[in-house]
């Protein structure tokens, strides 16, 4: 009995939560949906001002020059060589004393 009990009590609670939970989605829907414009219109107004400042100020590095061959074409300067692979220092070795 109070098996039966306890599970009828569990669903109603379970089918009381989802009511509250549709009918506080329902009555706050503007407000969430002010929030998120409002949200939308600071992300955006963030990037213009990003883009507008980096126009503003001049480059820092100047673009790679591009090598004119004789048919016409550029070229790009070529990679400069790959650095030769560093040795890893010698690991320091310890060993416990005997007894």
């Amino acid at each position: 009995m109070k098996h039966k009990l306890l599970i009828v009590l569990l669903g109603l609670g379970t089918i009381a939560g989802y009511g509250a939970s549709c009918a506080s989605l329902h009555r706050h829907h503007d407000q969430r949906r002010t929030h998120f414009e409002d949200r939308v219109a600071d992300v955006c107004a963030a990037a213009a001002h990003r883009v507008y400042d980096q126009r503003s100020q001049p480059s820092p590095v100047a673009p790679p020059a591009a090598i004119v061959v004789p048919w016409g074409y550029p070229a790009m300067p070529s990679a400069p060589a790959p650095t030769p692979p560093v040795a890893p220092p010698a690991a320091a070795t310890t060993t416990a004393p005997t007894p």
